[in-house]
């Protein structure tokens, strides 16, 4: 006889998983109340349950602080059949009492959870934990190179030097170190490049990995020894563009109409793929189009705010919006000097020539930018603009 109900399969989407993960990146946690895991989605929590990558624990809850959704403390003592909190520290109410969620408590197995990822992607090797922030999943090996994979949770550029920079002593025997890393990215240039000198390699979990955590090693730069794709010299053709315009980069971004996944755009840079979010690629495309433009190609604040890339009426001020879209694309690139930046005027541009700038057909930059990823990306920070309009009136009615 079929049974009619399907366990619901875990995705890197997971809500619950997420914010198992993302916690863990801010600050070591391996115990969880079902209160805080549950409301992010009961359904996905039940895919987290069934994955064992968490199992209920026991904990005494007049030992345990409990903190509510705004961070409150209270200590907690039992009265009767209940359980009663009592604030120590933040805003709300005095006291409170525990529901049924608030009672229970899981414990975060992410030696499973590497495992996950490992059986996925058939690594190879046992999976240890390096600290509490690093965990060696495994190993590959691929066309002569071969490759250490390590599970990340790091909140700084302070922390990931300090947790990455040594792995290559700890981890012999690969020529290259790939990080997975929830939800952070390097912000400094100079330690990606360091950590990069030593062939570490980090990736945000979406940059490199798929929803049923498939990772995608074809990210990885290519071995400058074995590289196949030469970037061509200057022609004559783009000679008076790099006379005029004084282009710093020989660079060749070839666009692709390639489906790369949900509101991402491929593109192909010196021949290694990247698989871009909107939110990064409209920059990119903006600056694109001005280039092919034959005027200097240079993108402003102000262009950027008019065109609805960055917002004003979000959290961040534009100017931290636009410098973090560039660090995004840099790190993600590698190449330093391909956003050029006009220093003291605050304008950036591609600094390579308008025809190493390559479209799967005639005009696709313009329509893709214009009725595809820009409607996009208005919509998303629109939404996410009504949403701290939302809670700022909230607040206003407290």
């Amino acid at each position: 006889m079929k049974i009619s109900c399907e366990q619901e399969k875990l995705y890197l989407s997971n809500k619950s998983l997420k914010y198992i993960l993302e916690c863990n990146e801010n600050v070591y946690k391996e115990i969880f109340r079902e209160s805080e895991l549950k409301p992010q989605s009961s359904v996905q929590y039940k895919a987290l349950l069934e994955s064992q990558i968490i199992s209920e624990t026991y904990q005494d809850l007049e030992q345990s602080l409990f903190y509510d959704k705004n961070k409150t403390a209270f200590r907690v003592r039992k009265d009767g059949s209940d359980y009663i909190g009592y604030r120590i520290r933040g805003d709300g109410d005095a006291t409170i009492v525990l529901s049924a969620e608030d009672k229970k408590f899981f414990k975060f197995n992410c030696k499973k959870f590497c495992q996950i990822i490992k059986n996925k992607n058939s690594f190879t090797g046992a999976i240890d934990a390096l600290s509490q922030r690093v965990w060696f999943i495994g190993s590959h090996s691929a066309l002569n190179r071969s490759l250490n994979i390590v599970l990340a949770f790091i909140c700084d550029d302070k922390t990931a030097e300090k947790e990455l920079y040594a792995l290559p002593s700890r981890l012999t025997n690969s020529d290259r170190l790939v990080v997975l890393c929830p939800t952070y990215t390097i912000q400094s240039m100079e330690l990606a490049k360091r950590l990069q000198d030593k062939n570490i390699f980090c990736y945000e979990f979406n940059q490199i990995m798929s929803k049923d955590f498939q990772v995608d090693l074809s990210k990885l730069p290519v071995d400058k020894d074995t590289q196949e794709f030469q970037i061509p010299p200057i022609s004559q053709k783009e000679r008076p563009g790099y006379n005029a315009h004084d282009y710093k980069c020989q660079d060749i971004i070839k666009f692709s109409d390639h489906k790369a996944g949900y509101r991402k755009i491929r593109l192909i840079l010196n021949g290694v793929v990247h698989d871009v979010s909107y939110s990064e690629v409209a920059f990119l495309m903006l600056m694109a189009i001005k280039l092919k433009e034959n005027n200097g190609g240079w993108v402003s604040l102000d262009d950027l705010t008019n065109e609805g890339i960055v917002s004003d009426a979000l959290k961040t001020n534009t100017f931290t919006q636009m410098h973090w879209i560039i660090s995004k694309l840099t790190q993600r690139f590698g190449r330093d000097n391909l956003i050029e930046n006009l220093q003291g005027e605050g304008k950036y541009r591609l600094s390579t020539h308008p025809l190493r700038i390559i479209e799967p057909t005639s005009n696709w930059l313009k329509q893709t930018y214009k009725y595809t990823v820009l409607p996009a990306v208005k919509k998303s920070k629109t939404k996410r603009a009504k949403k701290i309009e939302k809670k700022v009136v909230g607040r206003m009615k407290w």
